[in-house]
This record gives structure tokens, C-alpha cells and sequence, in this order.
């Protein structure tokens, strides 16, 4: 199972340029994100450590995107726009890393417009200092 990825130059990146960015045994993705130990996958640390953005299919109409609101760039962010415009989910999940608590948070969106006024608010304020 692939998950689609956004660098942070903003190339798709994974399955994101195919019609399926991947679902998984969840449905969102979740079983590509996680080593059998428990410990985070190779997503996470690219999500985490180096700015990337990372989305999957949920069923037919749903998107997850995980992403670090002090780490994403505006190439990532202007590109996970034109990917919420252009395959329109009717809900997203936005999983965001929270630097206070250095955990995921998760808020689930009611439409694709929803999301991107989300992603806005989160990537305007990040608590941390975005690398140059």
C-alpha cells in the first residue's frame, strides 16, 4: 500500500499521481504509517523530521493528510490545495503534529473547504520557527 507524498519543494511524490493514492487495511492509510513494533514508519519521519505532506484515500469520498504545520512549506501547502480542489473528498481528516505535546492531533473536516481553511490557520500560526 502506497500513500501518496508531497515534498517539500511540492512534487507529488508515492501513488499521489496515480487515481488511487492508497487506502490500506484502514481505509485511511494508517497500516503504511506504522512499523509491526509500534514505533513511527518511514511517512512519519518524513512528515515529521523533513516537511512532507502525506494523504490517502478514505473509501470513496474521504482524504487523510498528515502533515507538521512548523515544517510544511508554502510549495507543499499550495500543492495539498490544488489536490483537495481537484479530487474534492467530501470529508477530510487533517492530522496535524502538535510541537507542544509532540503528538498527532486529529480534527476531521466537514468538506474539502473546510480543510483548507483549516490547513490555513494551522500553517499561519505554527508554534515553531519554519526552517529557511
Amino acid at each position: 500500500m502506497a500513500v501518496g507524498l508531497i515534498d517539500p519543494a511540492g512534487h507529488a511524490t508515492g501513488a499521489l499521481g496515480s487515481s488511487a493514492i492508497g487506502t490500506g487495511r484502514h481505509g485511511c492509510g494508517v497500516a503504511a504509517t506504522r512499523r509491526a513494533d509500534g514505533g513511527a514508519g518511514d511517512t512519519d519521519s518524513l512528515v515529521i523530521d523533513h516537511g512532507f505532506v502525506a494523504l490517502a484515500m478514505c473509501g470513496r469520498d474521504g482524504l487523510r493528510l498528515r502533515l507538521r504545520p512548523s515544517r510544511v512549506t508554502g510549495a507543499a501547502l499550495a500543492r495539498v490545495c490544488y489536490v483537495l480542489a481537484d479530487r474534492r473528498p467530501a470529508r477530510v481528516l487533517v492530522a496535524h503534529f502538535a510541537e507542544d505535546v509532540r503528538q498527532w492531533r486529529h480534527e476531521m473536516c466537514g468538506d474539502w473547504m473546510d480543510a483548507l481553511r483549516r490547513l490555513d490557520a494551522l500553517c499561519a500560526h505554527p508554534t515553531v520557527q519554519r526552517p529557511a
